[in-house]
């Protein structure tokens, strides 16, 4: 049961770092355009470019801080476990 839910995890883990990679790159589109519209001296234009952006950016933050704690449990949780051909009523460091 915990390794289902270890790989659960994973999957999620995994489906949010792309949903992450795709919002940081429509993010950087939108910040290119800015930046271009800054070069010609567009300052309304890159104002409405930016649009948005300054929430993309927020959502990136938070789901790359979420991803961090769920990598960081994942870990500890599977570092904290006991490996499987090791017998479930033997103590640590006991010798048969």
């Amino acid at each position: 049961m915990q390794r289902v839910k270890a790989l659960e995890t994973e999957n999620l883990i995994r489906a949010m770092g792309r949903d992450c990679q795709h919002q940081a790159e429509t993010a950087y589109g939108k910040l290119q355009k800015v930046i271009e519209c800054l070069r010609d001296d567009n300052h309304l234009a890159a104002l409405g470019s930016f649009l948005g952006l300054d929430e993309e950016i927020l959502y990136i933050s938070v789901v790359l801080k979420r991803l961090s704690r769920l990598s960081a449990s994942t870990l500890t949780h599977t570092s904290t476990q006991k490996p499987s051909s090791e017998p479930a009523g033997r103590p640590e460091g006991s010798e048969s």
